[in-house]
């Protein structure tokens, strides 16, 4: 049963109906950057050597109990080697790695690595879904995003791709939502309470989605502290809120000249004093529960200081 070699017709993605989670993210990913679906190639097969490992170690125990079966010795030696050959496979994948995606008609996830066809199904049928999951929840924990949300497809219009990506909980405790969208313009990272972040390329993708993330989370921290305060009576002077680095771990917020402030940790938005500035009117109409749309553009730019070569 070698996979990983024999001919694969790949087809598009959406000549098939995708109906388990699996397939939903890969339909969301057929015209996303290739990071992503980099990514979803090295966690299917990641999990493919594994399953067929286990397969190959079933295979020995059987073998050590009859001894004489020279079918099974072949087996385990296939197995190993498919095994293999999958590991090595993943560790070949880049951020760049050609990949493209399809779904067979019984909705087995294809994948086309350098132009190398591997069919996503596990040495053993009802273990399927059960790897498939591992999958899915491998993907998302590299994109911070929710496996469960799979559950019904996701939406696309004209202008591109949308993905939900949904982290745990922000370190306040509190859910962040940010949702990208991919577009000939470039992507985006926003949240329903207004802000956006306009890239213009897909380059470091990886770390752009946490430093957004990151930022999410702590400017509506943050909002939510100011409110606090502006509802305790402090006055907020907006064109002299600052932030200061107190220590390692904490940072000072100067809410105005009085000298009244918040002590957060803020490690992201103190190290990007221009977005933090430009994020001012989200801020102060986010305190004052207004409807505000800020669009911030060339984040890349604004996201620079913290984006390490790759």
């Amino acid at each position: 049963m070698m996979l990983l070699t024999c001919s694969i017709p790949i087809a598009s993605v959406y000549a098939a109906n995708p109906s388990t989670p699996l397939t939903r993210l890969a339909a969301s990913l057929t015209d996303a950057p290739a990071p992503l679906r980099a990514d979803l190639a090295q966690a299917a097969l990641l999990e493919l050597s594994a399953a067929y490992a286990r397969e190959a170690q079933r295979a020995r125990d059987d073998l050590r109990r009859r001894p004489g079966k020279s079918d099974l010795r072949r087996w385990v030696s296939s197995i190993d080697t498919l095994a293999a050959d999958y590991a090595s496979l993943a560790a070949s994948i880049t951020a760049l790695t050609p990949v493209d995606v399809s779904i067979g008609p019984d909705q087995d996830l294809h994948l086309s690595i350098s132009g190398k066809p591997v069919v996503v199904a596990g040495p053993r049928p009802r273990e399927q879904r059960a790897m498939e999951r591992r999958i899915l929840e491998s993907y998302c924990m590299l994109n911070l995003c929710d496996p469960d949300s799979y559950a019904a497809t996701n939406q696309s219009d004209d202008m591109g791709m949308t993905i939900s990506i949904t982290p745990a909980t922000s370190s306040g405790g509190s859910p962040v939502n940010t949702r990208w969208s991919f577009s000939p313009i470039g992507p985006s990272c926003g949240t329903d309470d207004g802000l956006e972040f306009q890239f213009t390329n897909a380059d470091s993708l990886r770390q752009k989605r946490v430093l957004c993330t990151a930022i999410v989370s702590e400017l509506q921290q943050l909002a939510a502290h100011i409110s606090r305060q502006a509802h305790e009576g402090v006055v907020v002077e907006w064109n002299s809120l600052r932030i200061e680095p107190i220590g390692n771990t904490s940072q000072q917020v100067n809410l105005n000249r009085q000298g009244n402030s918040i002590d957060l940790p803020l490690p992201y938005l103190v190290a990007l004093p221009e977005l933090f500035e430009l994020a001012r009117p989200w801020l102060a109409a986010k305190v004052r529960g207004e409807t505000f749309h800020l669009v911030l553009i060339n984040a890349d730019r604004l996201m620079a200081p913290l984006l390490l070569p790759e």
